[in-house]
C-alpha cells in the first residue's frame, strides 16, 4: 500500500474495503503481528509558538467561525515541524476554510517571516481573494512581523490571532519536501486515504452538532491547485471520484485558466446580448420547461459553426495533451454548433442537476464545456459533486473568471451557486464521440 507505512489495522481495514476486500479489523491486526509489521508515525513533536516578543498583537476576529459562507473569506495559516536527518525542516500552510483545502504552503530549514509570507503569497496567486478576507494563525513573531502585517495591509486582508506535525520521519530536507510537495499536490495514489475533520449533523434527537471523522478516498484529485488536495501550484488536470450505479468509477474533468483572451470574450458576450436572453427552460424528458425553482437564470441559443470551431481551437491549443481525444474507447469528433450562453445575476442559479447527452444516430455527446466570460464580482461558483449531491465533503468548487474554462463529463451532479454580486456570463457547448 502507498501509505508510507503509516497505516494502522484500522486504516488498512477502510483501505481494503475500499479496494473490495472482505476483511475485519481484528483480522488484519492478527496478520500485521505476524510479520511484526507497525505503523512508522512517530509521537507529534509540540514545539512552543514563540509568542514572546514586542511586534503588536491582533484580536481574534474569526472567533472560531470555521464554516465561511463562501470560498475566500476566511484562510488559516500554521508552522508546522518535520523531523528529518538533517534536522528540522518547517513547513507554512495556508488552508481556505470553506473548502476545508491547502491553498498555499512553503518550506525551509528555518522560520523567518519570509516563510509565512511565501505561503500566503501562493494562495493569493493561485485564489486572488479580494479585500476582506480574514487570514487567521497563532500569535507567533512570523504572524507578527512587520514583514508580514505589511502583506495583509497591502491586500486588504483582516489579521486574526489567537500545529499538526508530519509525524514521519524523513532521512533529510530534499527527500522530506518532495514527499510533502507530492501529498499537498494531490498527487497521491489511489489506495491512500486522507483524514480530515468535518462538521456533520448526527441522526439524533437532540439535533446538536458534532465532530465527525470521515475519510476521503484520494482518487478525488483537485487540479486545481497542486496542494489540495482539496480545492497552490495550477496544474491543467485532474480527475474526480465518483459512484456509479452500486460500483465507483474515476470520472473525468479539467480546468485550465486563460484559456480566451479579454477582447475573445468580449465579442461573445456582444454577440449574445445582439440576440437577446430570455428566461432559460430545463429540458424534462425532451420538453422545454420554465422551471424557476431549478433554474431561473437567462439564456441565448444559437448555431455558429463558426465559433464553435474557434472555441475548439483554442480549448486544443491550451489543453494540449490533456485535451480528451479519447473518452472511455470513443474518438473525439468534434464540439458543437449550437452554442448556449448563459447569464446570472445577483439571486439566479441553477440547481443541482445531471447534463443530458445529445446524439444524432452517429455521434453522442460526452463532455461539457463552460467557457466563463467575464469575472462576476462574488458568488456564481460551479460546484462539482462526484459523490453526488448528499456528499458535501466532496464537492468542489470553481471560481468563474474570464477566460477560464471547465470541462467534465455529463453525468456529474454540478450546481451553479447564486450571484451575489455583478454579472456572470458563461458560454456552453459540449465534445461530441463516436458511439461505442
Amino acid at each position: 500500500m502507498a501509505s508510507h507505512q503509516s497505516y494502522g489495522s484500522r486504516r488498512l481495514v477502510t483501505a481494503m474495503s475500499s479496494a473490495g476486500f472482505d476483511i475485519g479489523r481484528y483480522k488484519v491486526r492478527s496478520l500485521m503481528r505476524q510479520p511484526a509489521l507497525k505503523p512508522v508515525w512517530k509521537r507529534k513533536f509540540v514545539h512552543a509558538t514563540d509568542s514572546k516578543h514586542d511586534c503588536p498583537i491582533a484580536a481574534n476576529v474569526l472567533n472560531r467561525q470555521f464554516n465561511p459562507g463562501g470560498p475566500n473569506l476566511a484562510y488559516v495559516s500554521d508552522i508546522s515541524y518535520i523531523r528529518t536527518g538533517a534536522g528540522w525542516l518547517y513547513r507554512a500552510t495556508v488552508l481556505d476554510l470553506y473548502a476545508r483545502k491547502v491553498v498555499g504552503w512553503a518550506m525551509a530549514p528555518s522560520m523567518p517571516a519570509e516563510l509565512v509570507c511565501d505561503a500566503l503569497n501562493m494562495a493569493i496567486q493561485q485564489r486572488r481573494p479580494a479585500p476582506g478576507l480574514i487570514v487567521h494563525s497563532d500569535r507567533g513573531s512570523q504572524y507578527a512581523s512587520e514583514l508580514y502585517q505589511d502583506l495583509l495591509t497591502r491586500h486588504g486582508f483582516v489579521c486574526s490571532m489567537m500545529e499538526r506535525v508530519w509525524q514521519r520521519q524523513y532521512a533529510n530536507h530534499a527527500k522530506a519536501k518532495a514527499a510533502i510537495t507530492t501529498t499537498l499536490s494531490a498527487s497521491i495514489t489511489a489506495s491512500v486515504s486522507i483524514q480530515f475533520w468535518a462538521i456533520c449533523r448526527p441522526l439524533s434527537t437532540n439535533r446538536k452538532w458534532q465532530n465527525v471523522n470521515l475519510w476521503l478516498c484520494s482518487k478525488l484529485l483537485d487540479h486545481r491547485m497542486a496542494y489540495d488536495f482539496g480545492q497552490g501550484v495550477f496544474a491543467k488536470c485532474g480527475r474526480g471520484f465518483c459512484k456509479k450505479s452500486m460500483g465507483e468509477k474515476v470520472v473525468f474533468y479539467r480546468h485550465a485558466r486563460g484559456v480566451l483572451t479579454r477582447e475573445e470574450c468580449g465579442r461573445v458576450v456582444e454577440k449574445g446580448r445582439d440576440i437577446g436572453f430570455e428566461p432559460a427552460a430545463v429540458n424534462v424528458y425532451g420538453e422545454q420547461k420554465i422551471m424557476e425553482g431549478v433554474r431561473n437564470n437567462d439564456r441565448v441559443e444559437f448555431d455558429d459553426k463558426a465559433l464553435a470551431m474557434e472555441m475548439q481551437k483554442r480549448l486544443m491549443e491550451a489543453m494540449g495533451d490533456d485535451f480528451p481525444t479519447m473518452f472511455e474507447g470513443k474518438t473525439f469528433v468534434k464540439s458543437a454548433d449550437h452554442l448556449r450562453i448563459y447569464r446570472y445575476v445577483p439571486g439566479q442559479y441553477f440547481k443541482p442537476h445531471r447534463d443530458g447527452s445529445f446524439h444524432d444516430g452517429t455521434f453522442e455527446s460526452e463532455i461539457t464545456v463552460l467557457f466563463y466570460l467575464n469575472d462576476p464580482e462574488s458568488g456564481g461558483e460551479t460546484v462539482l459533486m462526484p459523490h453526488g449531491v448528499g456528499q458535501p465533503w466532496a464537492h468542489i468548487a470553481i471560481e468563474p473568471r474570464m477566460g477560464d474554462v471547465l470541462m467534465f463529463e455529463h453525468h456529474v451532479w454540478h450546481e451553479g451557486r447564486p450571484v451575489g454580486a455583478g454579472e456572470k456570463l458563461v458560454l456552453r457547448t459540449d465534445l461530441f464521440y463516436t458511439l461505442a
